[in-house]
C-alpha cells in the first residue's frame, strides 16, 4: 500500500492501521470500532457500488447492499453494532 491509497479497501486497511488487506479480516473489537468511525469521515458516493460491496464482504462478510448509502451504513454498523 505505496503511495496515495486509491481503492475503498486500501483506505479502509490504512484507517484500521493494517499492513496487508487481508489484515482486515482479523480486527480485534477495538480495531472494529475504530474503523466504523473512520468509514463515517467517507463519502458514500466517492465510491462505487461495487467497491462498498466488495469491502461489506471481505470485512464483515455480509450480503450485498442495493445502493452505497446502504452498503456504508451496514458496514458500519456491523463493524461498530452498539
Amino acid at each position: 500500500m505505496q503511495g496515495q491509497p486509491s481503492s475503498l479497501m486500501e483506505i479502509l486497511a490504512r484507517k484500521a492501521g493494517c499492513i496487508t488487506l487481508s489484515d482486515l479480516r482479523y480486527l480485534s473489537p477495538k480495531e472494529r470500532k475504530q474503523l466504523a468511525r473512520g468509514i463515517e469521515s467517507l463519502r458514500s458516493m466517492d465510491f462505487s457500488l461495487r467497491e462498498w460491496n466488495d469491502a461489506l464482504h471481505y470485512v464483515v462478510r455480509a450480503p450485498e447492499a442495493p445502493s452505497v448509502w446502504e452498503a456504508r451504513a451496514r458496514l458500519i454498523e456491523y463493524l461498530d453494532p452498539t
